[in-house]
């Protein structure tokens, strides 16, 4: 069963009768729309089994799931828990429309993601819901420090700059040695990168 489980129960609550919600539809148990069949069985106000409502909780959070990994699948369990509550809340078709959400995802801009969640109707509808989940959307964001430390990664050119100054001051073995440590740092040379070792000898440095 999803991690996101307890939340999405809290979120809906459980009601154990059946009820007409804010949109007019039948429902019972933790946020389940009766189906024409169900509505026979517990018309508006009528007692729901426990069994039943765990068994339609089930396969509803199934399905939330499902629907949750079609519209953006992730290997992250705590971006895949935000997605599945706004997947059992809103329905597959309504979260389909969260375009400009998706393409956050993809780019992996979260603070954008959580700004194109609270831009939505259902940001007003489901208010404190809705703002719990943005707030975890953008805590997923990397802290300044980690995506400075990221931005900070040294590159093959800044090595083939410090070589090629060395070669320049005449010490082709300093050269060597600094190409040595980009390249046991897992660094690789561009086409550029190679061509440009011309200009202190006659092969490149490192192959």
């Amino acid at each position: 069963m999803s991690i996101e489980s307890s939340q999405i129960e809290t979120d809906e609550g459980r009601v154990m009768k059946s009820y007409v919600d804010t949109e007019g539809h039948l429902t019972g148990g933790v946020g389940h729309l009766l189906t024409d069949e169900e509505k026979a069985l517990y018309p508006e106000g009528t007692p729901i089994p426990e069994d039943v409502v765990n068994e339609w909780y089930r396969i509803d959070l199934e399905e939330a799931e499902a629907d949750a990994d079609k519209f953006y699948k992730t290997d992250d369990p705590n971006l895949r828990a935000i997605l599945t509550n706004m997947s059992f809340n809103l329905g597959s078709t309504r979260l389909g429309k969260f375009k400009k959400l998706k393409q956050a995802l993809v780019s992996g801009d979260y603070e954008e993601a959580g700004a194109q969640m609270l831009d939505s109707k259902w940001a007003g509808q489901v208010k404190g819901r809705a703002t719990r989940l943005i707030e975890r959307m953008q805590s997923l964001a990397p802290e300044e420090e980690e995506q400075q430390a990221v931005e900070e990664q040294p590159t093959y050119s800044q090595y083939r700059s410090k070589a090629m100054a060395a070669a320049h001051s005449g010490d082709k073995d300093q050269a060597k040695a600094i190409l040595r440590e980009a390249k046991s740092m897992g660094l690789s040379p561009s086409a550029e990168d190679k061509e440009s070792f011309e200009v202190f000898s006659r092969k490149p440095l490192e192959r």
